[in-house]
């Protein structure tokens, strides 16, 4: 392609101009000759004019060489034109020359014409321009939003191509946009566009005063008509995207345009746009605040790229979040916010009231008003206010601290305004539908568990109760949306019984979320988040049936049905969208849960695999999404995940960083939102797991600091929501674990007893509570069983060895109940053994050795037999060494009171089976560097054991033999 060389430059203007007498009237001349004939071009014939704006005419053509239909572009008035019109000109040949897009019109050519006027030829398109195209759509009632969607993601997406190449376009308007007989868009003119790099330091490129202004007015940037030329950047040409887009959807400019040039402008400069879907109500919610976003006033504010804006139109149409974010209450408050950081959590309190405040009024004056036009409009008025604080609030506070504080006020001041909309709503299905929405929001916020919440379980169900209430009439077939809020209201029912402890009630209504997502995935074009939505409910069934992680009914096989069952819906649909967020987020959390059962069931090697996924997938979304809570939590909750099989395996050191890492991510929820329970929650259980780790490397202090900041979290969780049931068991295992640290003697202990028992009585009445409440639930009979057994160890510790025994023969008693029930189950299974080993050990003190032996013994059964059964679990085999070796002491003992020689010879012999079998373990474990330095002590006892069996059986038969001489 040939490219004219370089015009002069701007300070030869003048001398090129009209000083020039005799070149000014030849041109003249020239021009009156041509009148309106197309110029004469070598190599291209039958010029036929199609158009012709400020700057050139355009006209279809035919290539000589390859008889092809081109158009060619010529600068206007010849060589009347100024300089900077040759310039431009120039500089728009060799930007569009540099773009090689299906998307954006191609340049083949360019020179001048026999008469001197600058040309360049570019593809010819058939079709029309985007305005044309979208008139042929029909009405703001009828147009395919999604399709016009679709488009514009192409025409953005060619936008950011020249964007990624240093082009800024600075025109962009729906006649530089033609739709081609495919339908596919095409950019063209580049007239005014500049490189990157020289739009902050060119000259200001439009001109403006109260009556002219060069540019094409309605699509310009605030920027742009403040005649901050010199700031124009690629969020410019997204500042025109979206008053296309706008334009598009609604049939009218985002303000009006169309006045004074001057009045025009100020609109652009100060005027809110009209929220899109006040003029067209099929809009949807998210498109609205895609579009708003885009039409940020302030630059920063915008996407900052055509290619963020194409992408969060993508992810709207894949059912994923958006990025936007709503700003209609940040708009009001941002500035105040940042200016005064340090008093915001007590002041946005106060902020929060003045909103709210605002909102009354929008009310009152509504039923103040006898006119019924007027009336209708405040109704209205009050029913924006009111989406806005229940819809918006979220973005609004999204970076306060105290966030859910802040929505914890406004909320309870909108619920009044709420409950009249629902009075007044008369049936109408779209309303119903959103204040159905609304009370659902309400009730997260309020109560639901893995969720931002207030840790009001009650409110939370009886907002849901209202929502169903209102949404019921219209959850059919011919409405898909009031269906996905009804699965959505079942589904928070469902999460709030089951934190409450009524998990029978849970089931149900998870099962008929279950059913209404089935159904709305077999419908005739399910959107993505149908099928997504119905993978996680799944999920959430499988979590109530049998997840040890969640309040559960214990039945894991069911539970692992349920997770297969996700995972086979989940896992096409990340092959068909590997981009999708929500698709990417449920095959996570799938992951995570079928790992969790694994671990339960001691099988560790295979539920690393599926952390280690979980956590591959959470990683990308967390990098993808910094600022998403869902994002963070989930990758905290794999760190978790990943930290709890090293610690089994005795990864010590790697689950520590593990739990660390998660640890970090949980506080920073937690301490920018102390009254979100769920982040208290959370933050309090890896606080627990990180203790668990110091206790068993011996750092007592700091077991003992962890376990107590631990155990305040779940205090304040408790004591925010006492009927949960959930919350009241969470505290009481943090009361058992401050007790371990404290004085427990199978653990490293700072050697208090006394407080220790305190701590488990405390949670031993927690739990008997808890199973009078609800006493088919074997999750909380087992930390019974547990909590007794603590209280008996305190007991035989502080010399109370009749208390011990009974509390340790209810222990048992319990255990092994639950051990015929749960066979499956290898940690009750576990459970059962170390109650016949703890109820041995006080029977060795009280000096019932035969009976000590006879319980001792059973345990070491049990422990081997799941050794046998899970190879890899280092805690069994320690579990076996620490018994056997007890029972080698009973049996010593025994054996030297027998006076039989052949009996007390049977008594050693069994004594040094078992210390040996406990010295080979500890070899064992010791040689896989899988000991603690307290555990490392135990080696130089049992060698002396065994040697002390080995002489006792010497001497045994050195008597036989002197008896028999």
């Amino acid at each position: 392609m040939s490219v004219p060389p370089r015009a002069h430059a701007m300070n030869h203007e003048t001398t090129t101009w009209f000083s020039d007498e005799e070149r000014l009237l030849g041109e003249v001349r020239a021009a009156r000759q041509r009148g309106g004939k197309p110029p004469v071009i070598s190599g291209y014939d039958d010029l036929a004019e199609l158009g012709r704006g400020g700057q050139g005419v355009v006209y279809r053509a035919v290539q000589r060489s390859t008889g092809q239909r081109v158009a060619i572009k010529v600068l206007l008035d010849g060589g009347l034109a100024s300089e900077s019109s040759r310039r431009r000109f120039e500089r728009e040949i060799d930007l569009a020359a540099r773009l090689r897009h299906p998307n954006i019109v191609r340049i083949y050519d360019s020179g001048e014409s026999q008469d001197g006027r600058l040309f360049f030829v570019m593809e010819h398109l058939d079709g029309v321009s985007l305005a044309e195209h979208l008139r042929g759509l029909g009405d703001a009632a009828t147009i395919p939003i999604d399709d016009i969607l679709r488009l514009f993601i192409r025409i953005a997406s060619a936008v950011n191509f020249a964007h990624q190449r240093g082009v800024i376009h600075r025109d962009l308007k729906p006649s530089n946009v033609r739709i081609d007989a495919a339908g596919e868009p095409h950019v063209l003119d580049f007239g005014l566009a500049t490189l990157a790099d020289e739009s902050h330091g060119g000259a200001v490129w439009r001109t403006i005063s109260s009556d002219h202004f060069v540019g094409s007015l309605p699509w310009t940037s605030p920027e742009q008509a403040r005649g901050e030329g010199t700031n124009a950047d690629t969020r410019t040409d997204v500042y025109a995207l979206g008053v296309m887009l706008y334009q598009a959807l609604t049939g009218r400019f985002p303000y009006p345009v169309e006045g004074p040039v001057r009045e025009s402008l100020n609109h652009i400069i100060e005027s809110t746009p009209l929220r899109p879907r006040a003029l067209n109500r099929r809009i949807p919610d998210e498109v609205e605040t895609i579009l708003l976003k885009a039409l940020a006033k302030e630059p920063p504010r915008r996407y900052q790229s055509a290619g963020e804006f194409a992408e969060d139109l993508r992810r709207y149409l894949e059912g994923q979040t958006i990025l936007a974010r709503p700003d209609t209450l940040r708009y009001r408050t941002v500035k105040f916010v940042r200016r005064n950081r340090l008093a915001v959590t007590a002041g946005s309190l106060v902020l929060a009231s003045l909103i709210v405040g605002l909102g009354v009024s929008i009310w009152q004056a509504g039923v103040a008003q006898n006119h019924r036009t007027r009336a209708e409009r405040r109704f209205e008025e009050a029913r924006r206010f009111v989406r806005t604080l229940i819809f918006e609030s979220d973005q609004f506070t999204r970076d306060l601290p105290g966030r859910t504080q802040v929505k914890e006020l406004m909320v309870s001041q909108a619920l009044p305004y709420l409950d009249l909309l629902t009075a007044e709503s008369g049936g109408d299905p779209s309303l119903e539908v959103e204040l159905a929405s609304a009370y659902l929001k309400i009730g997260d916020l309020q109560g639901r568990p893995n969720t931002p919440n207030l840790g009001d379980t009650a409110g939370a169900l009886a907002s849901y109760g209202k929502a169903l209430s209102i949404i019921h009439p219209h959850a059919t077939e011919a409405n898909p949306e009031a269906r996905r809020v009804e699965a959505e209201l079942r589904a928070g029912r469902a999460d709030v019984l089951a934190w409450r402890g009524d998990l029978t009630e849970a089931l149900d209504e998870a099962r008929a979320a279950n059913r209404i997502r089935a159904a709305l995935s077999t419908r005739a074009n399910p959107d993505l988040n149908d099928h997504v939505m119905l993978a996680f409910s799944h999920v959430r069934l499988g979590d109530l049936l049998g997840n040890p992680s969640f309040p559960n009914l214990g039945r894991s096989d069911e539970a692992r049905q349920q997770y297969h069952q996700a995972e086979s819906i989940i896992v096409p649909l990340e092959r068909a969208q590997p981009q999708s967020f929500g698709v990417r987020r449920v095959l996570g959390v799938v992951h995570e849960r079928l790992g969790t059962l694994l671990e339960s069931a001691g099988r560790h090697a295979e539920a690393a695999s599926h952390f280690t996924r979980s956590l591959e997938v959470r990683q990308a979304l967390a990098a993808a999404f910094p600022e998403d809570i869902n994002a963070v939590r989930d990758l905290a909750i794999a760190l978790e995940k990943m930290g709890n099989v090293q610690s089994a395996s005795g990864e010590t050191e790697a689950a520590m960083t593990s739990y660390v890492e998660a640890s970090r991510h949980f506080d920073a929820l937690a301490a920018n939102d102390p009254a979100n329970m769920d982040a208290r929650r959370t933050s309090a259980v890896h606080h627990e797991k990180i203790g668990n780790l110091r206790q068993f490397d011996g750092d007592v202090l700091g077991a003992v600091k962890s376990f107590e900041v631990a155990l305040d979290g779940y205090r304040t969780v408790m004591e925010r929501d006492p009927t949960s049931r959930q919350a009241r068991q969470m505290f009481a295992i943090g009361c058992i674990k401050v007790g371990d640290a404290l004085g427990h003697p199978a653990f490293p202990n700072a050697g208090k007893p006394e407080e220790a028992r305190a701590h488990y009585l405390r949670a031993l009445e927690t739990f008997e509570r808890l199973v009078q409440e609800d006493p088919d639930n074997p999750g909380r009979q087992r930390l019974l069983g547990l909590s007794q057994e603590r209280v008996g160890t305190m007991h035989l510790l502080l010399g109370e060895r009749a208390a011990a025994r009974a509390m340790f023969e209810q222990s048992s008693r319990l255990r092994d109940e639950l051990a015929r029930r749960m066979t499956g189950d290898p940690e009750i299974q576990r459970d059962a053994a170390i109650a016949h080993q703890k109820l041995g050990e006080v029977l060795d003190e009280e000096g019932d050795l035969s009976e000590s032996i006879r319980q001792l013994a059973e345990a070491r059964d049990r422990f081997e037999l799941l050794t046998a059964r899970h190879p890899d679990n280092h805690q069994f085999r320690r579990d076996v060494a620490v018994v056997s070796g007890r029972l080698g002491d009973v049996l010593a003992r025994q054996a030297a009171l027998i006076a039989d020689a052949a009996d007390r010879t049977l008594h050693w012999r069994r004594a040094r089976e078992a210390y040996a079998r406990a010295q080979a373990l500890w070899r064992r474990l010791e040689e896989a560097d899988r000991l603690s330095d307290h555990d490392l002590a135990m080696a130089p006892r049992l060698a002396e054991s065994v040697a002390r069996c080995d002489a006792a059986l010497a001497d045994l038969v050195r008597a036989s033999v002197e008896d028999d001489q």
